[in-house]
């Protein structure tokens, strides 16, 4: 049964199915929305929240959103669920998009590396999911020395190495990846053995020596009250797999005898519904609010 949520000069109806109201609210909606909630772009578009009162997950796909009478489907939402006394953000932008609901960290600060101090090279497939790193170190992020944003304190060397392993249920359920990391000087990193990012060092694609310096001085900027530095990498979507991924990285210094090194990751998927223990994106970075926008404003 299709079901419709229907808004005419700013008063929110629901009109086609009973049980549609007994499921689905309209809690709160925005008609002039110039600071309130920011979408991930910056901009300040309309919105409306709805809410599921219920004790039970209700999938939206097939619902309608319109400002139109004579066109109750005007917007469709897509095949998303709003978990029980959740609340869903929508977007009245003119956008028409579905992408992303909910941002989940699955590698925060503070989380536990296995990590390689790079006095020598470490072996050829160390970025590769099945690389067995038991005689690693063991440490949480942040990883350096001199700047006192470290948890695990290395000592004054060209280049540490990385690896942290995370679990994607469903790839279905993927929509986007970010990376954000901060770095003192340099740094490459690598999603189940692909280079994904880097900066501030070599050659895309090839992998530096423990022993290569960075392009130039970068200082981090997290311990100064500063934000990481973002690193879009949406387009390796396809070098995810369902169950176990790993995120690789090494870190490299300017010179040997750098006064500092840092490094921070932070990796984010956006995802069409929330897991089922969701704990949302780390504090210190902006991912904006749903990525749900409708075809009208």
């Amino acid at each position: 049964m299709k079901r419709n949520i229907y808004i005419l000069a700013f008063a929110f109806l629901i009109i086609i199915s009973t049980d549609l109201f007994a499921q689905i609210h309209i809690n709160e909606i925005m008609s002039s929305n110039s600071n309130t909630i920011y979408t991930s772009d910056g901009d300040t578009p309309d919105w409306i929240e709805l809410y599921n009162t219920n004790d039970f997950i209700v999938n939206l796909d097939g619902y309608g959103l319109s400002d139109d009478i004579e066109e109750p489907f005007k917007w469709i939402f897509p095949n998303i669920n709003i978990n029980p006394n959740e609340y869903l953000l929508v977007f009245a932008s003119g956008e028409d998009q579905y992408l992303i609901q909910h941002w989940e960290t699955v590698i925060n600060w503070g989380d536990s590396w296995s990590y390689f101090i790079g006095t020598v090279e470490p072996p050829g497939n160390w970025m590769d999911l099945d690389f067995v790193d038991s005689s690693w170190g063991v440490g949480p992020s942040g990883f350096g020395y001199g700047d006192g944003d470290d948890e695990t304190v290395v000592p004054q060397v060209m280049s540490v190495y990385l690896r942290k392993t995370f679990t994607i249920e469903s790839l279905d359920n993927i929509m986007d990846i970010v990376l954000h990391i901060d770095y003192d000087d340099a740094f490459v990193a690598y999603i189940n053995g692909v280079e994904v990012a880097r900066a501030n060092i070599g050659t895309p694609g090839v992998v530096p020596n423990y022993d290569d310096g960075a392009n130039e001085w970068h200082e981090a900027l997290i311990y100064s009250g500063g934000l990481p530095d973002k690193f879009e990498v949406g387009s390796y979507l396809d070098v995810l797999q369902e169950n176990e991924n790993v995120l690789t990285i090494q870190v490299h210094n300017y010179d040997a005898i750098s006064s500092d090194m840092s490094l921070i990751p932070f990796l984010t998927l956006g995802m069409t519904n929330a897991p089922e223990e969701a704990q949302g994106a780390a504090e210190i970075l902006n991912f904006g609010s749903s990525g749900l926008h409708t075809n009208f404003k």
